[in-house]
C-alpha cells in the first residue's frame, strides 16, 4: 500500500492516485497551453531570470565563462528559447493585483509588500513555463500526455495540494468539508519571481 498523507497518495508518486485536477482540468479550461519561453537561464541555478534580474560583466581571466550573471546570485546565465508548457498567469494579473492592493498584510513579511507588488505590476506580457524539455531537466514528473517535457516540481507540488483537499469540488471524496481556500500559504522568493 502506498505512503498517504491525510488519506491521499502524492500524485508525484502514484499516478493512479491522479485527480481530475492533476488529469488536465487546467488544460481543459485553457490555463495551460505548450508555447515558447525565452530569457537568461543559469544552469547553476536552475533558474531563468528576466532581464532586469542580468547585468552585463566585463570579461576578466577568473570569469572567462560568459558576460552577463544573475544579479542575485553572480550565476552565469545563457539566453535561451525553448518550447514549454505554460500557465495563464497573465489572465490572473489583474485580479491578483487588486487582491494584493486590497489586502496589504497578503504578503509577508511586509518588507517585501511593495517588491511583490512591483514585480505584478511589471509582468505583464508571459504567462508562467512550468515545464522544460525532458532533454534539459531529466529528473522530475513527466507532464500528463507529453514525456518529452518533465513538469517543474513546484508546480506539480501545488496540483498534488490542490488535490489533498478535493479542489475543485467543495468536499473531498471522504465527504468532508474542503479546507480551501488556506488561512496561510507559504511561498518561496524563488517562486514568486
Amino acid at each position: 500500500m502506498p505512503l498517504s498523507i491525510f488519506g491521499y497518495a502524492p500524485a508525484t508518486l502514484y499516478s493512479s492516485c491522479r485527480s481530475p485536477v492533476s488529469k488536465g482540468l487546467l488544460k481543459e479550461k485553457g490555463l495551460i497551453y505548450k508555447g515558447k519561453h525565452s530569457g537568461w537561464y543559469s544552469v547553476r541555478d536552475e533558474c531563468f531570470y528576466t532581464d532586469s534580474q542580468v547585468s552585463e560583466v566585463t570579461l576578466t581571466s577568473n570569469n572567462l565563462w560568459g558576460r552577463y550573471v544573475s544579479v542575485e546570485t553572480g550565476s552565469p546565465v545563457e539566453r535561451t528559447q525553448e518550447e514549454n508548457y505554460m500557465f495563464r498567469l497573465t489572465s490572473f494579473r489583474d485580479q491578483l493585483l487588486v487582491h494584493i492592493k486590497n489586502n496589504p498584510d497578503f504578503i509577508y513579511p511586509p518588507a517585501r509588500y511593495q517588491e511583490v507588488l512591483d514585480l505584478f505590476e511589471s509582468y505583464t506580457q508571459e504567462d508562467l513555463s512550468i515545464s522544460r524539455p525532458k532533454n534539459r531537466l531529466s529528473w522530475g514528473i513527466p507532464v500528463p500526455d507529453d514525456p518529452t517535457h518533465t513538469m517543474y516540481v513546484w508546480f506539480e507540488a501545488l496540483i498534488n495540494y490542490l488535490s489533498a483537499i478535493g479542489y475543485p469540488s467543495p468536499t473531498t471524496t471522504n465527504g468532508t468539508t474542503s479546507t480551501w481556500p488556506p488561512d496561510l500559504q507559504v511561498m518561496g522568493k524563488d517562486i514568486v519571481r
